[in-house]
């Protein structure tokens, strides 16, 4: 719960006009988007990396991840809290598709 709370922290610092887009998909809304799998055009791609890795290099000086392998993987887990965020708040087009696992 820290770092989701420093996470937000910095993304409000940085982006501001994120607040409203946050408090909607972070504590009314319970769907997300996992696994870090989208398609994007190379410049929404282009944008979203430089929005995204902006929040998680400055989340990186501020928190020390967990001993714990699971734990240790905590920027993917926000990363992919993030890409909902994005989504949301530049209201993009999406298209959602069953996954599926492979034996």
């Amino acid at each position: 719960e820290s770092d989701l709370l420093e996470m937000e922290s910095i993304l409000l610092e940085k982006y501001p006009e994120y607040k409203h887009s946050f408090e909607y998909c972070f504590k009314k809304r319970k769907k997300g988007y996992f696994y870090n799998m989208m398609i994007f055009s190379k410049e929404d791609f282009n944008n979203y990396c430089q929005w995204l890795f902006d929040i998680l290099f400055e989340l990186e000086k501020r928190i020390v991840p967990s001993e714990d392998p699971y734990q240790k993987r905590v920027f993917g887990f926000l990363s992919e809290r993030l890409l909902r965020l994005y989504v949301y708040h530049n209201k993009m087009k999406v298209k959602e598709f069953q996954l599926i696992y492979l034996p």
